[in-house]
C-alpha cells in the first residue's frame, strides 16, 4: 500500500524548518534534497522572497564546465510535497518582516518572520540573521545547513564516501563552506576528505 506521501497526504512532521535562500540553495546543491526532505522529520518551508533568490547552482565536478550555471526549478520539490513556498499572511507576519528587513535582506527577513510567527525552526547560515532573531525572539530555534545535513546523514546511515560527495557538492555547486562559527565546521572538514 502507498505511504502517506505517495498517497498525496501530508507527511507526518514534528517540526517546521523555515529555510532562507542560502540554506535552500545549499540543500539543492547537495543533489540529495529529495532524500533530505523525505528523511527529515520536518516540513520544509521557504518564504516567497527567499524562493525568488534561488535560481541557479553551479554544475560542479572536475570538468571544464564546473562553473556553468544550472537552473533550479523549485516546483520539482513542491509538486511531491518536499517543499512549500509560503507567503506572509497575517499583519503580524508582515510587521515582523518589515522590522527584520530594516536589518537584513528581504529573503532572510521573511524567513525570520515566518519562523517566529509559525513557531518554526530557522535554518540559516547568515550570522546577522541569526543574531537579530536571537535578540528579537530569544526562544527562537536555529539550525545551520551543516546541522540539517548531519542529522539526515546520521539517520540515513550514509556511508562516509557518500557523505563526502554530498558535502563536496554543496561546496562546489552552492559555493558554501561552514564558517568557523558553525558548530559543525570541524565535522564538515573531516567528513569532506573521505572521497
Amino acid at each position: 500500500s502507498p505511504s502517506a506521501s505517495e498517497a498525496g497526504l501530508p507527511k507526518p512532521h514534528f517540526s517546521l524548518y523555515v529555510l532562507d535562500a542560502c540554506s535552500l540553495l545549499n540543500l539543492v546543491a547537495s543533489r540529495r534534497f529529495p532524500d533530505i526532505g523525505r528523511g527529515t522529520p520536518a516540513t520544509f518551508v521557504v518564504p516567497e522572497q527567499a524562493a525568488m533568490e534561488v535560481r541557479y547552482v553551479r554544475r560542479g565536478g572536475g570538468g571544464t564546465d564546473a562553473d556553468e550555471r544550472e537552473a533550479v526549478n523549485l516546483s520539482d520539490f513542491q509538486e511531491p510535497g518536499l517543499l512549500t513556498v509560503a507567503s506572509l499572511e497575517t499583519p503580524t507576519e508582515v510587521a515582523s518582516f518589515i522590522a527584520f528587513a530594516a536589518e537584513m535582506d528581504d529573503g532572510e527577513a521573511a524567513a525570520c518572520a515566518l519562523a517566529v510567527h509559525r513557531r518554526g525552526i530557522l535554518v540559516s547560515d547568515d550570522r546577522k540573521a541569526r543574531r537579530v532573531i536571537r535578540q528579537d525572539s530569544p526562544g527562537a530555534q536555529l539550525l545551520t545547513t551543516s546541522e540539517v545535513i548531519k542529522a539526515w546523514a546520521d539517520q540515513a546511515r550514509l556511508d562516509p564516501n557518500a557523505l563526502a560527495r554530498v558535502l563536496i557538492d554543496v561546496e562546489e555547486r552552492g559555493n558554501f563552506r561552514p564558517s568557523r562559527h558553525d558548530p559543525l565546521e570541524s565535522w564538515w572538514n573531516t567528513a569532506c576528505i573521505r572521497v
